[in-house]
């Protein structure tokens, strides 16, 4: 218990000062063009216990997105799945007029269908796998049900080609990193 009030305290601190940054910011005349975006780590996961129904909610991250007036869209979802990879995305999408680039993610302002992907989790607002176990969401809770499989074949299919890219893209620039120091 005095670790998690430690933790706890902790996290409230840095959250207080967060929000005065943030504040800060949005009154001055920094405000109008300045893109602020937060995210975090997950949860006090050793010091809280989670129902099989709750098992999505353990890998969930916050995200907190601050956008001048002239960049704000004029609506969005902001129920819309995600991970750290969309993040980026998003703010490239954002902030870098008009420039190509390569993503792993989609950008959250404007996707219908975005997924979440991490080693033990990846999921889309049908459902997902947790540790190789299918699941749909009913109520924003996580039901495990072997027969979601039929649902959730593209979102396996999509996370296994994610996979293979990142493993290509990354084992080719190691290389290329190798041969450039070498010379």
């Amino acid at each position: 218990e005095d670790i998690f009030l430690e933790r706890f305290l902790a996290f409230q601190y840095s959250n207080q000062k967060l929000a005065e940054f943030i504040e800060k910011i949005k009154n001055s005349k920094l405000g109008k063009n300045t893109i602020i975006a937060v995210t975090g780590d997950h949860n006090f996961w050793g010091f809280m216990n989670y129902t099989s129904a709750e098992a999505f909610s353990k890998y969930r991250v916050p995200f907190y997105l601050y956008l001048p007036d002239s960049i704000k869209p004029k609506s969005f979802d902001s129920k819309v799945i995600g991970g750290h990879e969309d993040i980026m995305t998003t703010l490239y999408n954002l902030s870098l007029s008009n420039t190509k680039f390569y993503a792993f993610g989609d950008d959250l302002l404007n996707s219908t269908s975005s997924n979440a992907l991490n080693s033990s989790v990846y999921a889309s607002k049908v459902g997902g796998f947790y540790k190789g176990k299918a699941f749909t969401f009913v109520d924003n809770k996580s039901v495990f049900d072997q027969k979601a499989l039929d649902k959730l074949h593209s979102l396996q299919k999509q996370y296994r080609s994610t996979l293979s890219i990142a493993d290509f893209l990354l084992r080719e620039s190691f290389e290329q990193n190798k041969k450039n120091s070498q010379n």
